[in-house]
């Protein structure tokens, strides 16, 4: 190599060492870098077919809102109504009366087909 080679590379090598000179002080130290997630932290993130399954925002504005949520019963309202069990005693105690009235409807059809038996007949 001649002398003018070796200066031209050497004035290349200036140039490129100064623009690397020009960023080096925008580049993140150590410390600049020590606050973010590591690799293992990043790991434990959702994924993107976890987030894929989550509702849209269109899925939740269809949702009920707070004031919604706050004109339902309370959970001492709830606590007044009736449970599955007395539901089941009124039942059975609906059937019970209703089983009555029928026996008294046909002992009064009995009584009323004796009586249209004694009428005349025209």
């Amino acid at each position: 190599m001649d002398a003018t080679m070796i200066d031209e590379h050497f004035e290349n090598i200036d140039r490129r060492l100064t623009r690397i000179e020009q960023i080096l002080p925008s580049l993140a130290t150590k410390q600049d870098l020590a606050p973010l997630a590591t690799k293992q932290e990043v790991a434990l993130l959702a994924t993107k077919q976890e987030v894929a399954l989550l509702a849209t925002k269109q899925e939740v504005a269809l949702l009920a809102t707070k004031q919604e949520v706050a004109l339902l019963a309370t959970k001492q309202e709830v606590a007044l109504l009736a449970t599955k069990d007395d539901i089941s005693g009124l039942r059975r105690y609906m059937d019970v009366l209703s089983e009555d009235q029928r026996s008294d409807t046909r002992l009064l059809a009995e009584h009323l087909a004796v009586l249209m038996a004694r009428l005349p007949d025209k």
